[in-house]
């Protein structure tokens, strides 16, 4: 989990999956072990399945997290962000997560006939209308490609910001999560990254998306959140389990209503935060949001 030279507590079992929901990506859950266990022997106790951990630790052949930036796992394939080709799963490529959308070649933007007004919206008007300033919105296109693509180095995370409501980074926020899918994103707020336990789901997600963090949030303790942003090692503390180091690689997404106080004032801290100024209201406008999500969570992604 943090490089070929890992000790004991940077290494963890995975097992692959060459079907199902997971198909192509490690899965680390033990109890998948010991359902497989099971299969074999229904009666096997939980000393022999202790044992059986202590057996695998020892003899399956270890492997790294695949490293590669332009390698993207895809619901259907692994995506080649150079070449624009599909690949097939290979359990030689070590994935942890996978965007749950499969690649289609030839998406289109697809556009949507609300019979309520008779007007016809899109994805890609709708990403206009985020904000007046051109920049932005081409920085959000962006975003919508960082969280899926975990293995480019970053060392930036993106602290949407407004104070009012119904201004759509909520929404864009979910749009983001419909990109990853179930299990490939966490939430982890800012004041919970020096919390003990909260930190266990990086290891089987791509993005932290977070809309939603409490007013007069206090950060005082930062050094995770800044090793999380950078993808330094970090200690993860695991309930009834052993601790692991884990580096994460990954895009980081919060929320803001309002600017966090924090403890770290340098400059350092700074300038790994992207802070982005949401300030158009839209008021009126959340049924027509919704199914927008919902129609086009479905169509597929064409990743340029």
């Amino acid at each position: 989990m943090t490089g070929r030279n890992s000790d004991k507590t940077g290494k963890i079992l995975g097992l692959y999956q060459t079907e199902g929901e997971n198909e192509g990506i490690y899965i680390t859950d033990e109890e998948a072990f010991e359902k497989l266990a099971k299969s074999y022997n229904s009666l096997v106790s939980d000393k022999d399945l202790q044992e059986m951990f202590s057996c695998l630790k020892r003899c399956v052949p270890q492997k790294q997290k695949c490293k590669d930036k332009n390698l993207i796992a895809v619901n259907n394939g692994i995506f080649d962000y150079d070449t624009k080709k599909l690949l097939p799963f290979t359990p030689d490529l070590v994935f942890m997560a996978k965007s749950r959308v499969n690649y289609n070649p030839i998406a289109r933007n697809v556009v949507i006939h609300n019979n309520d007004d008779n007007t016809d919206r899109d994805v890609e008007s709708w990403m206009a209308d985020l904000s007046d300033d051109p920049e932005i919105v081409a920085l959000l296109w962006k975003l919508l490609g960082a969280v899926i693509r975990p293995n480019v180095a970053w060392d930036k995370s993106a602290w949407f910001y407004s104070e009012t409501g119904n201004i759509r980074k909520g929404m864009l926020c979910e749009l983001m999560r419909e990109l990853c899918g179930e299990g490939t994103y966490t939430s982890i707020s800012l004041s919970d990254f020096s919390k003990d336990f909260v930190l266990e789901p990086l290891v089987q997600s791509s993005a932290i998306i977070v809309d939603e963090n409490d007013v007069g949030t206090y950060i005082d303790k930062a050094a995770n959140l800044k090793a999380v942003v950078t993808g330094d090692i970090i200690r993860i503390n695991r309930k009834f389990k052993t601790p692991i180091k884990y580096r994460f690689r990954g895009f980081m997404v919060q929320c803001l209503n309002e600017m966090p106080r924090v403890r770290d004032k340098s400059g350092f801290f700074y300038r790994r935060q992207i802070f982005i100024p949401f300030t158009k209201c839209f008021t009126g406008t959340e049924v027509y949001q919704t199914g927008l999500l919902t129609q086009t969570g479905s169509v597929g992604i064409c990743i340029t």
